[in-house]
Parts: C-alpha cells; structure tokens; sequence
C-alpha cells in the first residue's frame, strides 16, 4: 500500500514515496505508518516501490551494489534477485512479480554524455532486458490500491495535475506540482501516509544525492517560501 511519484529531466531525478506498508498483501495484520522505503543506492541514485516488503528490500539491496550504470545491467540485477525470491518464496511469486520498483541512476545516454535515467522495474514492465525508462519531463505515479480499484480518481488526478511537466531549472514550480499531487492522493487514500521521504539525483558532473523528510503540507509550505531546495540534505 504505497504511493511512489517520480520525475526525471535532463538536468534532475525526483522520486517521492509515503511511509505506509501493509502487513499481508491485503493488509489482514494491519499497517505500519514509518516505514523508510525511500532508500539511497550506494552506486546510483535512489530507489522505492510497492509489492512484496521482503523482495523489495532485497532488490533495493542488489542494486545498490551495481557498479555499472547500462540499463541491461539494471534489469538483468533486478530479474535475478525476482527469481531468486521466488526460489526461496515461492508461495508468493505472483505477488513478487506483482512488485514495482522505481530506481534513479545516471549513466551514458546519446553521444556518451551522462543523463539521469529513472526505470520502473517488475516482471511486466522489462521486455528484453530493457525496463520502462521514464521519458523526460513526466511525472509517473505508482498509486495505492484504493485508486487502482477506482479509477476515476486516477482520471481526476491526470486531469487535475497533467502527468508532463516541462523543467525549466525552477525547482520551486516543478516541487510545486509533486507535493501537491502527493497530498491529493495521501488526504484521500487509507493506504498512504501525509508524510514523506523526497530523494532527489542533480549535478551532471559528480551525481549528488539530495533528501527531506516531513508532512507533506509542511514541504508545501517550506517550497512557497523558496526554502525546500536549499534544505535539502546532501549525503554523499
């Protein structure tokens, strides 16, 4: 039960995630509400998602370890640690192969220069070694249960917000636009959490990874006063 929101450009990577998991793929045992699930990859950027807790902190934890940044190599990491889960698990394979993840890097793109790529990673969305790479300038939402069982809201959402957002080195306007999309969606689903992990990749030259933490209305209010950039935590 998770909202994960992710953008990436030319020149940035974003990736927002709440804080809410469920204990059981429907939540027979209930919720926890502090779960980190936004996590920095040692070797890349960051990384969060939905689906299985035990699998995803293990894919999380194999892809931190990749010290090459080709696309291929990102999905064929991924696939193996999918199918070593369903080894030692196999009475939730499907729901492991249900499992999404979203993974920030920075890695060759056209000519050799270094781009920032964003992948969703999951049984369904690698097709030849290949995951789905988020095109630049669009916002891509992994939305909780309750929108995807209704999916009017998630009409009302694309409506509302519009899922391309064209960066134009206005970190203000484009954080703008992704809190405030998060807060919708948290205030009106059971399975999310107002508060939030932000994990942001920048700097073409060296990759800094940059992060905050806090209640959603509180980020918004930090980012109308031109605060939010500036508080962002670097760690590395």
């Amino acid at each position: 039960m998770t909202l994960v929101i992710s953008y990436v450009s030319d020149t940035i990577s974003v990736i927002i995630s709440d804080r809410k998991v469920s204990k059981g793929k429907e939540a027979e045992e209930g919720f926890s509400t502090d779960e980190i699930k936004l996590i920095p990859l040692r070797n890349m950027g960051w990384s969060s998602g939905a689906g299985h807790a035990g699998f995803l902190n293990y894919s999380k934890e194999v892809l931190s370890d990749l010290f090459t940044y080709q696309v291929t190599d990102v999905a064929k990491t991924y696939t193996k640690a999918m199918d070593y889960c369903k080894k030692i698990d196999p009475e939730n394979s499907k729901w492991i192969e249900e499992s999404v993840v979203v993974a920030s890097w920075r890695g060759p793109g056209e000519g050799g220069n270094q781009r920032f790529y964003i992948g969703v990673l999951s049984k369904e969305h690698i097709k030849n070694e290949m995951p789905s790479l988020l095109v630049d300038n669009y916002i891509f939402v992994l939305y909780p249960n309750d929108y995807l069982k209704d999916l009017d809201k998630v009409r009302a959402i694309q409506d509302k917000y519009g899922y391309l957002y064209e960066f134009e080195d206005s970190a203000e306007k484009l954080f703008d636009r992704l809190l405030n999309i998060f807060r919708e969606i948290a205030i009106n689903s059971e399975f999310v959490t107002e508060y939030c992990d932000i994990g942001v990749y920048d700097n073409h030259l060296v990759g800094e990874k940059k992060r905050i933490s806090g209640d959603v209305s509180d980020l918004i209010e930090q980012n109308s006063k031109g605060q939010l950039f500036n508080n962002l935590e670097r760690i590395n």
